[in-house]
């Protein structure tokens, strides 16, 4: 709880339907805005890897193989993003 964050398992046991390929869906906007987080961090921790990363293809890192890309904004529940909102 020190980083305000809490676990809730509901949120993965739902996100596989029975009966599915196995991947999960996610918005080319939230892959976006990880991309983009992770860029941030990198610039602070490691400046040489963030350089590298922002040095590649248009379209940063193929997302894995667990994730379907559907088109889409970011996720309701980031609260970075949506704080401005309410």
């Amino acid at each position: 709880m020190k980083r305000g964050y809490r676990f809730d398992q509901t949120k993965i046991l739902h996100s596989v339907p029975a009966g599915s390929s196995g991947q999960l869906a996610v918005t080319s906007g939230q892959l976006n805005f990880e991309y983009c987080h992770l860029l941030r961090k990198l610039e602070i921790r490691a400046p040489e890897s963030a350089s590298a990363l922002m040095a590649r293809e248009v379209g940063g890192l193929p997302p894995h193989p667990l994730f379907r890309v559907v088109p889409g904004p970011v996720e309701a529940w980031e609260k970075d993003v949506h704080a401005a909102d309410e």
